[in-house]
Protein backbone atom coordinates (compact mmCIF):
# COMPACT_ATOMS: atom_id res chain seq x y z
CA UNK A 1 0.00 0.00 0.00
CA UNK A 2 2.63 2.45 0.64
CA UNK A 3 4.06 1.97 -2.55
CA UNK A 4 1.05 3.85 -3.78
CA UNK A 5 -0.11 -0.13 -5.78
CA UNK A 6 -3.37 -0.98 -4.96
CA UNK A 7 -4.33 -4.49 -4.83
CA UNK A 8 -7.02 -6.36 -7.01
CA UNK A 9 -8.35 -7.45 -3.51
CA UNK A 10 -8.16 -6.64 -0.03
CA UNK A 11 -6.66 -10.25 1.99
CA UNK A 12 -9.53 -9.30 4.70
CA UNK A 13 -12.64 -9.91 3.05
CA UNK A 14 -15.31 -6.98 3.95
CA UNK A 15 -18.24 -9.24 4.98
CA UNK A 16 -20.29 -6.85 6.38
CA UNK A 17 -20.33 -4.44 3.70
CA UNK A 18 -23.89 -4.46 1.97
CA UNK A 19 -24.61 -0.74 0.47
CA UNK A 20 -21.56 0.87 -1.10
CA UNK A 21 -22.07 4.40 -2.08
CA UNK A 22 -19.41 7.09 -3.45
CA UNK A 23 -19.98 10.40 -5.11
CA UNK A 24 -17.66 13.02 -6.90
CA UNK A 25 -15.65 10.33 -8.73
CA UNK A 26 -13.78 10.48 -12.02
CA UNK A 27 -11.96 7.50 -13.13
CA UNK A 28 -9.57 9.42 -15.36
CA UNK A 29 -7.40 8.63 -12.84
CA UNK A 30 -6.21 5.45 -11.86
CA UNK A 31 -5.85 6.16 -8.26
CA UNK A 32 -9.98 6.42 -7.50
CA UNK A 33 -10.47 3.87 -10.51
CA UNK A 34 -8.41 1.59 -8.27
CA UNK A 35 -9.70 2.45 -4.96
CA UNK A 36 -13.55 2.03 -5.54
CA UNK A 37 -13.07 -1.87 -7.28
CA UNK A 38 -10.58 -2.97 -4.22
CA UNK A 39 -13.99 -2.03 -2.12
CA UNK A 40 -16.16 -3.68 -4.78
CA UNK A 41 -14.01 -6.55 -5.06
CA UNK A 42 -13.00 -7.12 -1.34
CA UNK A 43 -16.99 -7.28 -0.74
CA UNK A 44 -18.61 -10.67 -1.46
CA UNK A 45 -21.76 -9.90 0.05
CA UNK A 46 -22.70 -6.32 -1.58
CA UNK A 47 -26.07 -6.05 -2.81
CA UNK A 48 -26.07 -2.57 -4.32
CA UNK A 49 -23.45 0.28 -5.55
CA UNK A 50 -24.44 3.77 -6.31
CA UNK A 51 -21.37 5.63 -7.78
CA UNK A 52 -21.78 9.42 -8.57
CA UNK A 53 -19.19 10.34 -11.12
CA UNK A 54 -18.26 14.15 -10.68
CA UNK A 55 -19.80 16.18 -13.21
CA UNK A 56 -18.09 17.01 -16.84
CA UNK A 57 -15.66 14.70 -16.02
CA UNK A 58 -15.14 14.06 -19.61
CA UNK A 59 -13.30 17.04 -19.98
CA UNK A 60 -10.53 15.78 -18.09
CA UNK A 61 -7.52 13.94 -19.75
CA UNK A 62 -7.28 10.12 -19.02
CA UNK A 63 -3.99 8.88 -17.87
CA UNK A 64 -2.36 6.38 -19.76
CA UNK A 65 -2.09 3.74 -16.32
CA UNK A 66 -6.34 4.33 -15.87
CA UNK A 67 -7.01 3.58 -19.80
CA UNK A 68 -5.52 0.29 -19.39
CA UNK A 69 -6.00 -0.81 -15.45
CA UNK A 70 -8.28 -3.32 -16.36
CA UNK A 71 -6.12 -5.04 -19.01
CA UNK A 72 -3.26 -5.87 -16.66
CA UNK A 73 -5.64 -7.01 -13.80
CA UNK A 74 -6.21 -10.15 -12.66
CA UNK A 75 -9.86 -10.52 -11.25
CA UNK A 76 -10.02 -13.95 -11.93
CA UNK A 77 -11.10 -15.13 -8.29
CA UNK A 78 -13.26 -11.86 -7.51
CA UNK A 79 -17.18 -12.83 -7.43
CA UNK A 80 -19.88 -10.43 -6.93
CA UNK A 81 -22.91 -13.42 -6.27
CA UNK A 82 -25.00 -11.39 -4.24
CA UNK A 83 -24.89 -7.89 -6.36
CA UNK A 84 -28.81 -7.02 -7.90
CA UNK A 85 -28.13 -3.87 -8.83
CA UNK A 86 -25.71 -0.96 -9.71
CA UNK A 87 -26.30 2.84 -10.60
CA UNK A 88 -24.40 4.96 -12.11
CA UNK A 89 -24.47 8.88 -12.31
CA UNK A 90 -22.69 11.51 -14.22
CA UNK A 91 -21.99 8.59 -16.66
CA UNK A 92 -19.35 10.02 -19.49
CA UNK A 93 -18.24 7.02 -21.55
CA UNK A 94 -14.81 7.16 -20.43
CA UNK A 95 -12.85 4.07 -21.28
CA UNK A 96 -12.25 3.02 -17.60
CA UNK A 97 -16.22 3.83 -17.07
CA UNK A 98 -16.87 1.23 -19.72
CA UNK A 99 -14.13 -1.33 -18.16
CA UNK A 100 -15.65 -1.03 -15.12
CA UNK A 101 -19.53 -1.75 -15.82
CA UNK A 102 -18.18 -4.82 -18.24
CA UNK A 103 -16.25 -6.55 -15.51
CA UNK A 104 -19.20 -6.05 -13.51
CA UNK A 105 -21.38 -7.70 -15.14
CA UNK A 106 -18.69 -10.56 -16.36
CA UNK A 107 -18.54 -11.06 -12.03
CA UNK A 108 -22.21 -10.37 -11.03
CA UNK A 109 -24.17 -13.75 -12.03
CA UNK A 110 -27.34 -12.50 -9.90
CA UNK A 111 -27.49 -8.33 -11.15
CA UNK A 112 -30.83 -7.71 -12.09
CA UNK A 113 -30.73 -4.00 -13.00
CA UNK A 114 -27.55 -1.87 -14.24
CA UNK A 115 -28.95 1.43 -14.17
CA UNK A 116 -26.73 4.24 -16.55
CA UNK A 117 -27.43 8.37 -16.60
CA UNK A 118 -25.43 10.67 -18.53
CA UNK A 119 -23.63 13.43 -17.52
CA UNK A 120 -24.96 16.71 -18.99
CA UNK A 121 -22.30 17.49 -21.45
CA UNK A 122 -22.18 14.22 -23.29
CA UNK A 123 -23.94 15.24 -26.80
CA UNK A 124 -26.26 13.23 -28.76
CA UNK A 125 -24.01 11.48 -30.83
CA UNK A 126 -22.17 10.11 -28.19
CA UNK A 127 -24.87 8.96 -26.14
CA UNK A 128 -25.88 6.97 -29.33
CA UNK A 129 -22.31 5.49 -29.66
CA UNK A 130 -22.31 4.68 -25.48
CA UNK A 131 -25.82 3.39 -25.76
CA UNK A 132 -25.14 1.21 -28.23
CA UNK A 133 -21.81 -0.09 -26.61
CA UNK A 134 -23.32 -0.47 -23.69
CA UNK A 135 -26.41 -2.73 -25.42
CA UNK A 136 -23.42 -5.41 -26.78
CA UNK A 137 -22.02 -6.02 -23.69
CA UNK A 138 -22.48 -9.56 -22.37
CA UNK A 139 -24.70 -10.11 -19.26
CA UNK A 140 -24.03 -12.73 -16.63
CA UNK A 141 -27.89 -14.08 -17.64
CA UNK A 142 -31.19 -13.51 -19.04
CA UNK A 143 -32.57 -11.13 -15.75
CA UNK A 144 -29.89 -8.54 -15.99
CA UNK A 145 -31.16 -5.23 -17.98
CA UNK A 146 -29.10 -2.15 -18.72
CA UNK A 147 -31.77 0.47 -18.13
CA UNK A 148 -31.72 4.54 -17.33
CA UNK A 149 -35.05 3.26 -15.62
CA UNK A 150 -38.83 2.75 -16.68
CA UNK A 151 -41.15 5.39 -18.38
CA UNK A 152 -44.22 5.87 -16.52
CA UNK A 153 -46.36 4.64 -18.98
CA UNK A 154 -49.30 6.78 -19.88
CA UNK A 155 -51.66 6.88 -22.50
CA UNK A 156 -51.94 9.10 -25.59
CA UNK A 157 -54.88 9.60 -27.29
CA UNK A 158 -55.35 9.83 -30.83
CA UNK A 159 -56.51 13.02 -30.64
CA UNK A 160 -53.72 14.06 -29.25
CA UNK A 161 -51.65 12.35 -31.74
CA UNK A 162 -52.69 13.94 -34.28
CA UNK A 163 -53.12 17.63 -33.20
CA UNK A 164 -50.23 19.17 -34.85
CA UNK A 165 -51.31 17.30 -38.25
CA UNK A 166 -54.27 18.43 -38.17
CA UNK A 167 -54.20 21.98 -37.32
CA UNK A 168 -53.45 24.59 -40.40
CA UNK A 169 -49.81 25.64 -39.32
CA UNK A 170 -49.03 26.84 -43.16
CA UNK A 171 -48.68 30.46 -42.44
CA UNK A 172 -47.37 29.92 -38.59
CA UNK A 173 -43.59 31.51 -38.06
CA UNK A 174 -41.26 31.99 -35.49
CA UNK A 175 -39.03 34.48 -36.53
CA UNK A 176 -37.65 36.03 -33.11
CA UNK A 177 -37.46 32.26 -31.71
CA UNK A 178 -33.77 31.90 -30.99
CA UNK A 179 -33.80 28.77 -28.22
CA UNK A 180 -36.41 25.93 -26.58
CA UNK A 181 -35.66 23.99 -24.04
CA UNK A 182 -37.61 21.01 -23.17
CA UNK A 183 -36.57 18.79 -19.83
CA UNK A 184 -38.39 15.35 -18.68
CA UNK A 185 -38.42 14.40 -22.65
CA UNK A 186 -39.83 11.30 -23.27
CA UNK A 187 -40.13 9.23 -26.67
CA UNK A 188 -44.09 9.92 -27.59
CA UNK A 189 -45.07 10.74 -30.84
CA UNK A 190 -46.57 14.56 -29.75
CA UNK A 191 -43.00 15.44 -28.28
CA UNK A 192 -41.26 14.39 -31.42
CA UNK A 193 -43.62 16.21 -33.75
CA UNK A 194 -43.79 19.46 -31.36
CA UNK A 195 -39.35 19.83 -32.26
CA UNK A 196 -39.87 19.07 -35.87
CA UNK A 197 -42.53 21.76 -35.80
CA UNK A 198 -40.61 24.34 -33.96
CA UNK A 199 -37.53 23.28 -35.83
CA UNK A 200 -39.24 24.23 -39.17
CA UNK A 201 -40.84 26.98 -38.29
CA UNK A 202 -37.86 29.11 -36.66
CA UNK A 203 -35.23 30.26 -38.97
CA UNK A 204 -33.49 31.98 -36.45
CA UNK A 205 -33.19 29.65 -33.63
CA UNK A 206 -29.79 29.15 -32.46
CA UNK A 207 -30.17 26.06 -29.63
CA UNK A 208 -32.57 23.55 -28.91
CA UNK A 209 -31.82 21.76 -25.23
CA UNK A 210 -33.54 18.58 -24.96
CA UNK A 211 -33.19 16.78 -21.08
CA UNK A 212 -34.70 13.27 -21.67
CA UNK A 213 -36.78 12.15 -18.68
CA UNK A 214 -34.76 9.70 -16.37
CA UNK A 215 -37.46 6.80 -16.46
CA UNK A 216 -36.85 6.62 -20.54
CA UNK A 217 -35.13 2.66 -20.79
CA UNK A 218 -31.94 2.66 -22.57
CA UNK A 219 -33.40 1.29 -25.99
CA UNK A 220 -36.12 4.26 -26.30
CA UNK A 221 -33.50 6.43 -25.74
CA UNK A 222 -30.88 5.18 -28.28
CA UNK A 223 -33.76 5.05 -30.99
CA UNK A 224 -35.00 8.41 -29.78
CA UNK A 225 -31.19 10.55 -30.01
CA UNK A 226 -30.62 8.97 -33.54
CA UNK A 227 -34.25 10.46 -34.50
CA UNK A 228 -33.21 13.69 -33.11
CA UNK A 229 -29.95 13.32 -35.25
CA UNK A 230 -31.89 12.74 -38.10
CA UNK A 231 -34.11 16.02 -37.59
CA UNK A 232 -31.16 18.10 -36.90
CA UNK A 233 -29.64 17.39 -39.74
CA UNK A 234 -32.69 17.89 -41.86
CA UNK A 235 -32.99 21.65 -40.19
CA UNK A 236 -28.65 22.31 -40.55
CA UNK A 237 -29.31 21.42 -43.77
CA UNK A 238 -32.12 23.73 -44.54
CA UNK A 239 -30.38 26.59 -42.46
Amino acid sequence: MSSGVIPPKLTNAIAHLKYLGLFGLSFAKEYQLSFVFLLVSSSPNIKKIKLEMRSYASREVVSQTAKGFFDLLDYSDINLEHLCEIEITNFTWLKPEMDFVKVILAKSPMLANVQIMFDKMIDVQKRCWALEELLKLPRPSSRTKIIRRKIYRRSISQTTMNVIDRQQNLYVTLDHLHEITLTNFTYKKTGMDFVKFVLAKSLMLKKVDIVIDKWVDIKSELKMLKELLQIREHWLERN
